[in-house]
């Protein structure tokens, strides 16, 4: 079964969690389900921002429920799929570089920063491996 946690930061800085849920499967249907129990637990109180994995079921399901929260991809969740595919595409050295160089990156002040930073670093690994995905 997936366990889903609901995590808010309270009034003190200190992280609770607030709400929980199991379920069997991770489709778009149960995401529904739980979402709208926390709008009936709180009277649709709708979260400010929401963070969770990629996964294209909870995305959907939040755009549903949840139309009003920004939704957040989580950089853990992000840094992971780096090291996934840096490993798959680039050898040796060159993929701990990738994901170090990726990680300086994301902590860029601004988008334009963070454009800029990414294209200089597919610049620099594209004769590693030709068909990074830009």
């Amino acid at each position: 079964m997936a366990l889903s946690l609901f995590v808010a930061i309270d009034n003190n800085y200190k992280t609770r969690i607030v709400a929980q849920a199991l379920t069997k499967y991770e489709n778009q249907d149960d995401f529904n389900w739980i979402f709208r129990c926390t709008l009936q637990a709180t009277n649709n109180l709708l979260p400010k921002v929401l963070f969770t994995d990629s996964d294209p079921a909870i995305i959907a399901a939040v755009q549903v429920v949840y139309p009003q929260t920004r939704h957040l991809l989580c950089i853990y969740h992000l840094l992971e799929n780096v090291k996934k595919k840096a490993k798959s595409k680039l050898r040796g050295e060159s993929a701990s570089s990738f994901v170090t160089d990726f990680y300086t990156m994301r902590n860029s002040y601004s988008e334009d920063q963070f454009d800029t930073k990414y294209k200089e670093m597919l610049t620099k690994y594209e004769p590693c491996h030709p068909y990074l995905e830009k």
